[in-house]
């Protein structure tokens, strides 16, 4: 993923993206994998990245299970 679209991604917090795959662009967004598939369009969803995007502020905590 390149810087720009790090950066640009703040505008995306607490959506989920499509990202192509050479980590250049954002394809899609919305609140849900299935609305953000349905907007690729002529975007092949095996082909992009889906990613939840965290807010800036936030964190992530994998669940660990033992």
């Amino acid at each position: 993923m390149t810087k720009d679209l790090a950066k640009s991604l703040v505008k995306y917090s607490k959506k989920w993206v499509a990202i192509s795959k050479d980590g250049k662009k954002i394809l899609a967004s919305g609140t849900d994998m299935k609305t953000v598939i349905e907007n690729l369009g002529e975007h092949n969803p095996d082909e992009v990245t889906l990613t939840y995007v965290i807010p800036p502020n936030g964190f992530y905590a994998p669940l660990c299970r033992q």
